[in-house]
C-alpha cells in the first residue's frame, strides 16, 4: 500500500472510533430515558420493577 492510502485508512479508523467514543460517552453523560420504569441510573445493576 502506499503512504498515502495507509495515512487514508488510519484517518477513517480514527474518525469511525473516535465517533463511536464520542456517542457513548454523551449517552452516558445524558440518557435518553427520562421518565418511567427504565429511567433508573444507567450503572445500577438492579432490574426495573416488575421484571
Amino acid at each position: 500500500m502506499t503512504m498515502p492510502a495507509i495515512l487514508m485508512m488510519l484517518f477513517s479508523i480514527l474518525v469511525l472510533w473516535g465517533g463511536l467514543l464520542c456517542a457513548i460517552l454523551f449517552l452516558r453523560a445524558k440518557p435518553q430515558v427520562t421518565e418511567g420504569e427504565w429511567a433508573q441510573d444507567p450503572d445500577s445493576l438492579e432490574e426495573p420493577p416488575g421484571h
